[in-house]
């Protein structure tokens, strides 16, 4: 009995020499790369966006509604904080009844954090070295933030 290769068997060969350039589309490779790994050309040699963290820590302060001619509600009066931990901001505005807004602090410390269901709601301001200034927007309400840093 000989073992005679079938037509599709024939095929195969072919038919994988056809895909293995397909497998390396990512890009050209460079010298001492491993195989498959494709260059890049972002500015920080492909990894992920730098965090600013000079305005790492913990800011506290006050919420005041702006004056406007809706009524908004004065519950969310009062204090409130923020923590920039790595270049990444939470505030928590109406704690236990809304997630906290995020977003990542800027070189020149601005920031602008919205809430992750409700893109509506969000925080603009600045970050400094002593304070973080700002505006907390949530429908047609709108706040002023003054926060000191603590920590």
């Amino acid at each position: 009995m000989s073992l005679r290769p079938t037509p599709l068997a024939k095929l195969v060969p072919f038919a994988l020499a056809a895909l293995l350039p397909l497998a390396g589309c990512g890009g050209p490779e460079a010298p001492g790369r491993p195989a498959g790994q494709a260059a890049t050309t972002s500015t920080n040699q492909g990894g992920p966006p730098t965090r600013v963290t000079k305005y790492d820590g913990t800011y506290a302060g006050s919420v005041t509604p702006t004056s406007g001619a809706y009524s908004c509600p004065n519950a969310v009066r009062g204090n409130r904080g923020m923590r920039i931990n790595y270049g990444r901001a939470l505030l928590d505005m109406n704690p236990g009844r809304s997630s906290p807004l995020q977003g990542l602090v800027q070189e020149d410390g601005s920031l602008r954090a919205t809430d992750q269901i409700d893109r509506t709601i969000s925080v603009t301001g600045t970050a400094s070295a002593e304070q973080f200034v700002g505006t907390w927007v949530q429908g047609r309400c709108v706040y002023t933030l003054n926060f000191r840093r603590t920590g």
